[in-house]
């Protein structure tokens, strides 16, 4: 059983790979290869089952990007919004969500 868990924490550790992490003036620069799709609001990376990236520069991915492995390098933050507070609790109204934006570089790696 333990054999089992850590093979699968290792294959979604993995599916979503953090190629660089740099830090300066104040930003997170990272590269990171995942899947790009197209969700309700934003273009995303998705990189496994529950880890996916928004990409804030575009609302839906170019023709030339969509659905197609990608190595993206850009500024990194990690976004959470508070929703409506319900006796003395608050409930997210949005889940949070990581997020890159200034892209500074993007890399087909597989076609579809």
């Amino acid at each position: 059983m333990m054999v089992r868990i850590i093979f699968v924490f290792t294959v979604l550790f993995y599916s979503c790979k953090v190629n660089k992490l740099e830090k300066a003036k104040n930003e997170v620069v990272i590269e990171i290869t995942g899947y790009s799709e197209n969700a309700k609001l934003s273009a995303v990376l998705v990189c496994n089952d529950t880890l996916v990236y928004y990409i804030n520069e575009y609302e839906q991915w170019p023709d030339s990007l969509y659905r197609k492995k990608l190595k993206i390098k850009g500024s990194y933050r990690f976004e959470t919004e508070l929703g409506e507070e319900i006796n003395g609790f608050v409930k997210p109204s949005i889940p949070e969500k990581h997020v890159i934006s200034e892209i500074k570089k993007i890399e087909i790696i597989q076609k579809e």
